[in-house]
């Protein structure tokens, strides 16, 4: 009977650590989405110019959000998958 025990202890054990690593990969995954992302120089920092270095990085932004939300979604689903 305890050899019984010992087994679900085992088995759940294993499938926290599992869990854990999954969340570490997603957490690198995001994280490495976010390093592309670097501050724009400027010169002069007006708002004209601000405004004009954020429209050059309008595709990577939203590049990064539609990523970011995709990796997201994996990661909550990843979490609702019974095993």
């Amino acid at each position: 009977m305890a050899q019984a025990g010992h087994s679900a202890n085992k088995t759940h054990f294993q499938l926290d650590r599992i869990s854990f690593f999954t969340d570490g990969v997603f957490a690198i995954a995001i994280t490495l989405l976010v390093i592309e992302f670097k501050v724009p120089v400027l010169e002069h920092a007006t708002d004209a110019a601000l405004w004009a270095s954020l429209k050059q990085m309008a595709w990577k932004l939203l590049g990064f959000i539609i990523s970011f939300c995709i990796v997201g979604y994996y990661w909550s689903v990843h979490h609702l998958v019974k095993l």
